[in-house]
């Protein structure tokens, strides 16, 4: 994982307070590290602007967005 990453996620995250970005900073960092998805330098800094009332908003948009349509 390269530093650019790494160093931003870390701190980033370690100062979170809320439980569920908390979650959120540990699955990119665990993705980053397992090499999962690529983790661009750029999602620490989006993640961290995030409130947690927006950060549900696109869980739930992924979620349906994700969804099998039933036509």
């Amino acid at each position: 994982m390269p530093l650019k990453t790494l160093l931003p996620t870390l701190e980033n995250g370690s100062l979170e307070e809320h439980t569920m970005l908390q979650e959120k900073w540990a699955n990119m960092l665990a993705n980053a590290v397992t090499m999962r998805s690529e983790i661009k330098p750029n999602y620490a800094e989006i993640l961290k602007d995030l409130s947690p009332l927006e950060v549900e908003i696109l869980v739930k948009l992924y979620e349906e967005s994700n969804k099998e349509q039933d036509y």
